[in-house]
C-alpha cells in the first residue's frame, strides 16, 4: 500500500509543476481529475453503500467531487495546443 500512497503524492506534485509552469497544464488538470474520480469510485462509494448513515464519509465523497470538477474546469482555461510542441 506504500507504493500508491508514494505514487499518487508523486503524481499530485507533477501536476502542480506542470500548472504552476503552465507545460502540459491542461492534460495535468485531467490526468489530476480522473485520478480524483477514480479515488471516489474505488475508495469513498463502497463504504457509503455499506455503512450509509456515516456523514463523514459522505462529506468527503462530496468534497472529493468537488477537487475533481475544479480539476476540469480549471484545465478547460488552459489553451487547447498539441501535447508535444
Amino acid at each position: 500500500h506504500l507504493f500508491w500512497v508514494y505514487f499518487t503524492g508523486a503524481a499530485m506534485i507533477a501536476a502542480a509543476i506542470a500548472i504552476a509552469f503552465n507545460k502540459m497544464a491542461r492534460l495535468a488538470c485531467i490526468l489530476l481529475g480522473i485520478m480524483v474520480f477514480l479515488f471516489v469510485i474505488l475508495i469513498d462509494i463502497p463504504p457509503i453503500i455499506t455503512h450509509p448513515t456515516m456523514g463523514g464519509q459522505l462529506t468527503t465523497t462530496f468534497e472529493e467531487i468537488g477537487l475533481g470538477c475544479c480539476a476540469f474546469v480549471l484545465g478547460s482555461t488552459f489553451p487547447k495546443k498539441l501535447i508535444f510542441t
